[in-house]
Order: C-alpha cells, then structure tokens, then sequence
C-alpha cells in the first residue's frame, strides 16, 4: 500500500495536484488532493475516472474494478467514494473496531514507517 501511495502521489503531482494521505483507521490508505468547489460530483468523479485509468494501467497490480470477484488478487483504486451520496471516514474520528482504531492524516515522510492502516 505504501508504495502504490507513493507512486499515487507522484502521478497526480504530474498534474500539479497537491496529495495529502491519512489512514482510514481500517484498510489500506486514502490520498487526497484539494479541488475547487465550482465543479460538480459527476465531474470531479469523471475527471478522477481520466486520472486513474491510465495510472492503473500502468500497474497490474491494481485495478479500478470494485467487485472482489473481478480484483483477483489485485488492489482497488477506489474513485468510487466521488460520487453524491458517498462518504469517507473524517480524519480523527474513531472506528467501531476492536481497538477503536484511529482515522488519521500523516505527512508524507510517515506513512513508510506505518505498520499498519490501523492507528
């Protein structure tokens, strides 16, 4: 996870996007970036759709197919939380898991140390 992160990071990056990542306090890692507040969910999450495809692509190890039964083995580039409707969970707030792990931003130079998405 952290090296698709990092590469994540350095793609959008070459689209002068600036990424933040966090935990989600469960499963893998978000990487956001900002975006103004003129365009609407359907074309943010089309705009997100030209991004991530060819990134994709260019790992097989990843795929933006959101049903288990098609990822095989691979990891979801999930741009399906864009979409009207959809939430992520907020940075600090606790899961309902064994624990209460933490959702969780981190600078850059953190997330190679992290042992685990569950803080």
């Amino acid at each position: 996870m952290v090296e698709i992160a990092f590469n994540l990071k350095s793609y959008l990056e070459n689209f002068s996007y600036h990424t933040f990542v966090k935990t989600p306090g469960g499963k893998g890692v978000h990487v956001v970036t900002p975006i103004e507040q003129k365009y609407d969910f359907h074309k943010v999450f089309e705009t997100a759709q030209l991004l991530a495809q060819p990134f994709v692509e260019e790992h097989p190890n990843l795929t933006l197919h959101i049903k288990k039964e098609a990822r095989k083995g691979r990891v979801l580039v999930d741009i399906y939380r864009i979409r009207q409707g959809q939430s992520i969970i907020s940075p600090y707030s606790l899961r309902g898991n064994k624990g209460a792990p933490v959702s969780m931003p981190l600078p850059w130079d953190k997330l190679e140390s992290l042992r685990s998405a569950r803080i």
